[in-house]
């Protein structure tokens, strides 16, 4: 991932990709490594990136003179200026004023930067307005997130906005009054870190980073650690490869023309089948569920990849082939574990149990369970919940809020005991009995109101039909609507209390027998307190009383 990062540096903002009319994809990539410590990772990160310092030094000393000579000139333009600024006559006015508006004119002579390190989001942004908009931030450790997360900010708030039009291209003008205007056009960063879990867990304190869409940007490679097995004095590098790397880095880095890549017919085929398994992996249930907000960006990132592979085999020439396309999903499917781990470990710190069982309540709405087993609910959840034991904090939440009941245990024969299993409460189907009975009452007064009910009497009222519609609308309870459930992605939601005033009883699930009433039932509200705080119920609802009639 690092190598490929490497070679993103060397064509950033020179090759852009056009798949298809009216969708230009950028080909700067963002590569989070993940490794504990001891695994040697600042060693390796020097490897690859090796051949890219050696390509700035190598540019630094060729543009030396001429860098100097500029300075030089800019600096005696700027004396005279002056100096004519204090004659102060008529023509000494004119000429300083005609020099004042070629020297705004002039570009501030830099040496060329193709790396940073440790740098503040300002001063980022400054590095990309004198290197013309690109520039790669590479470091072997993650305390670049600490800035990002505002470490040196008077206000403490969180500054990485450059970094978010650094991935997109989006046009980056900044305009304060400490510091000179900075002003760039389709701003291009490489993003390389190898860092260790402990940095991923401290993001998840500051919601700002998920939540803004910085995180949904990388590429994460969370490989297993091999300390403990790794093999004693390994051969290194060959040494044609490294140099056949070192020669591709130079050769991409010093080509300054800029190119659009297409695809072939084939290969745009092919993009449009990952684009629907893509889309189907991002569904309730699929493999990104629960990083919809990293596999939204997936289509576009494979055709980053495709570019950089296309490029270290063809340079700036060509279209993106099929096979090539290809290896890039190859890659990308290899990603998506490791973004699912990392990102997931971040969720883990971020969410209680309340939004777990707001995940649970509506898989149970959504697939109309009346009653449901625990291995069951689990298994549908089954990344968000992998071990059996993660889902019971969402259960008793559940549990808690009066939304499900457990049911007593079954008497089962020698072997494991069977999944414990769950009565759903029957109001928390009522808000769906509400929309269908809204709409019904509003189809039949239009009925009532039409013309057309003459029909059936050759043009006089059909007296019967209108009062049979009428014991209709009257005959059909109304139901009271349970209070809405607002779920915000990335803080905890609060589940509200489905017992919060008198309801009519609803018609009992198919497999649940329910006593039939003649009065209306008064279900009493529990006693309860903010979620998190212990909560007590005054007594049994009625509702559990019928379900186990």
């Amino acid at each position: 991932m690092l190598a490929l990062a490497v070679i993103s540096a060397c064509i950033a903002r020179r090759v852009v990709v056009k798949p298809r009319p009216g969708w230009t994809e950028p080909s700067n990539l963002y590569v989070a490594v993940i490794l504990d410590s001891g695994n040697r990772k600042s060693a390796v990160f020097s490897a690859a990136i090796a051949p890219l310092r050696e390509l700035e030094a190598q540019l630094i000393e060729e543009a030396r003179p001429q860098v100097a000579r500029e300075q030089s000139a800019r600096r005696q333009a700027e004396e005279k200026l002056k100096k004519l600024e204090r004659k102060g006559d008529a023509t000494s006015s004119s000429d300083a004023l005609d020099l004042a508006a070629e020297l705004s004119n002039w570009p501030q002579p830099v040496l060329p930067q193709l790396i940073v390190d440790d740098a503040t989001s300002e001063k980022l942004g400054m590095v990309l307005d004198e290197q013309g908009g690109r520039i790669a931030s590479m470091s072997p450790e993650g305390g670049v997130f600490d800035l990002m997360a505002g470490l040196y900010s008077k206000s403490g708030m969180p500054q990485f906005s450059v970094y978010l039009m650094g991935h997109s291209g989006d046009d980056l003008i900044t305009d304060r009054v400490s510091r000179k205007k900075v002003r760039v056009e389709r701003p291009a960063i490489v993003s390389a870190y190898t860092i260790q879990p402990q940095v991923i867990e401290g993001l998840a304190k500051n919601a700002a980073f998920r939540g803004r869409g910085l995180l949904a940007r990388y590429f994460y490679s969370a490989p297993q650690s091999l300390v403990g097995h790794r093999e004693i004095a390994p051969p290194p590098v060959p040494d044609d490869v490294a140099a056949a790397y070192a020669e591709l880095v130079v050769r991409l880095g010093r080509d300054q023309s800029d190119f659009v890549l297409e695809l072939t017919d084939k290969a745009e085929s092919e993009l449009r089948i990952w684009e629907s398994e893509i889309e189907q992996t991002l569904a309730d249930g699929g493999e990104m569920e629960l990083i919809r907000d990293w596999g939204n960006k997936l289509a576009g990132a494979t055709l980053r990849l495709a570019a950089v592979l296309h490029c270290a085999e063809h340079g700036k020439s060509g279209k993106i082939a099929c096979s090539t396309l290809a290896a890039a999903i190859a890659i990308a499917r290899y990603l998506i574990p490791h973004a699912e781990a990392v990102l997931t470990m971040m969720d883990a710190k971020e969410k209680g149990p309340e939004d777990d069982a707001q995940y649970v309540l509506r898989w149970i709405k959504r697939r109309g369970k009346r009653e449901f087993t625990k291995s069951e609910a689990q298994h549908h959840g089954k990344r968000r919940f992998p071990k059996a034991e993660a889902i019971d904090a969402a259960l008793a939440e559940l549990a808690k809020r009066n939304y499900i009941r457990q049911l007593p245990a079954q008497p089962s024969g020698p072997g494991r005991p069977a999944s414990p299993k769950y009565a759903v409460n029957p109001a928390v189907f009522i808000d769906e009995h509400a929309a269908k009975r809204s709409q019904y009452s509003q189809n039949s007064d239009e009925e009532l109101a039409q013309t057309g009910s003459l029909a059936r009497s050759g043009g006089q009222p059909d007296v019967d039909a209108q009062q049979e519609l009428a014991t209709q609308v009257v005959e059909t309870p109304e139901p009271v609507s349970l209070p809405p459930l607002v779920v915000a992605q990335h803080e905890p939601a609060v589940l509200p209390n489905p017992y919060q005033e008198q309801i009519e009883q609803p018609q009992p699930a198919q497999g649940l027998q329910v006593a039939e009433q003649e009065e209306e039932a008064t279900v009493p509200e529990p006693n309860c307190r903010n979620i998190g705080s212990a909560i007590e119920h005054s007594e049994e609802p009625d509702w559990w009383e019928e379900v186990m009639v």
